[in-house]
């Protein structure tokens, strides 16, 4: 067995490290696929996700104060931002769009890869490791990041909020779409 097999064992071996504990559902088919393919495995990955955070300095830890990785609702965020007002003085709104790690064997391997995930509609695909083994990240391009709660107090309306909502589950649709795609096209 080569080295590069030695590592993909390895990694897929190893138990969830993530915040959510699990993987995302829209993604995993994709994930399955890749990880099949004997010049490719997966290292990190996320189907998009809507966060509530705390606007500090991203350094530190606990700043995410809620994350869903589904679409979601206005009364649903509305309750849980409710409750984050109440404790935390700056909050900001952040959509995150998918992001997907792949290792791969060598360098056209990661040629190939990074020509299928272009066609799939990713825009912002790199290189990100060419040291001891080859990295690609994909992330599509679907962002959305505002502050909504400026010294204890919300400071847009539920108009705003349910717009806020509105966007951000047609940009996780958005991404889900180009999951899919990637996965067909792989």
């Amino acid at each position: 067995m080569d080295e590069f097999q030695k590592r993909k064992e390895n990694v897929l071996s190893k138990n969830d490290k993530s915040s959510k504990g699990s993987w995302d559902k829209p993604i995993l088919k994709l994930c399955e696929k890749l990880n099949k393919k004997k010049n490719y495995y997966t290292t990190s990955t996320c189907s998009g996700r809507l966060t509530i955070i705390r606007n500090v300095s991203r350094d530190k830890r606990g700043v995410v104060l809620k994350s869903y990785h589904d679409t979601i609702n206005f009364f649903e965020l509305k309750i849980d931002l409710d409750g984050f007002i109440k404790k935390e003085k700056d909050i900001v709104l952040k959509f995150e769009p998918s992001i997907i790690h792949v290792a791969c064997k060598d360098v056209e391997s990661m040629k190939s890869l990074f020509e299928i995930v272009k066609n799939a509609g990713w825009k912002n695909v790199s290189a990100i490791s060419f040291d001891s083994r080859y990295v690609l990240e994909a992330r599509c391009s679907e962002r959305l990041e505002l502050p909504i709660v400026y010294e204890g107090k919300l400071i847009i309306d539920d108009n705003f909020l349910e717009i806020c909502v509105s966007e951000s589950n047609k940009k996780l649709k958005s991404c889900w779409d180009k999951i899919n795609k990637f996965e067909k096209l792989l």
